[in-house]
C-alpha cells in the first residue's frame, strides 16, 4: 500500500479501538457498549469529514472510506453547517432525540451530552428581531 491511499495514523488507532469496544463484552450493560462504539464512529467520520472540507481528501477518497467503512456515510449526508450529530439514531424517523433539543440532557441511545445546535442563555433574553 503506498502513502497515498494510506489512511492516516488517527484513523488507524480510532479503528483499532473500535475493534476492541466491539469485541470487549465485559464491559457490562449493552447500552454501555454502545454508546462507546457509536462514540468511535462518530470522531472517526468527524475526522475524515474535517479531512475532506479542508480539501486533504478528495471526493474519490472520501467514498473509498466509506466503503471500507471508515465514515457513516448517514453521518456525512446529515452534516450541516454549525450544527454536530452524535449519532443517527436521534434523527430517526423525523424525530429528534433528547440530546438535540436540551443541551444538559443525556442520550440514552450514545450517552451524548447535548449536541444540538447552540440555545440562547436562559437569563439573557433574545435580542434578534422577527
Amino acid at each position: 500500500m503506498d502513502e497515498y491511499t494510506q489512511p492516516p495514523k488517527n484513523i488507524q488507532t480510532l479503528t483499532q479501538a473500535m475493534d476492541q469496544a466491539i469485541k470487549n463484552t465485559s464491559t457490562g450493560k449493552r447500552e454501555h457498549r454502545q454508546a462507546e462504539i457509536l462514540r468511535i464512529a462518530r470522531e472517526r467520520t468527524n475526522y475524515l469529514y474535517h479531512q475532506y472540507v479542508s480539501g486533504l481528501l478528495t471526493d474519490k477518497e472520501l467514498g473509498g472510506c466509506i466503503r471500507r467503512g471508515e465514515a457513516d456515510l448517514g453521518l456525512v449526508r446529515a452534516r450541516k453547517e454549525g450544527d454536530t450529530l452524535c449519532c443517527l439514531l436521534c434523527v430517526r424517523h423525523g424525530k429528534r432525540c433528547i440530546c438535540r433539543k436540551v443541551t444538559t440532557a443525556q442520550c440514552t441511545n450514545c450517552g451524548c451530552l447535548g449536541c444540538g445546535p447552540i440555545q440562547p442563555h436562559p437569563e439573557k433574553p433574545d435580542t434578534r428581531k422577527t
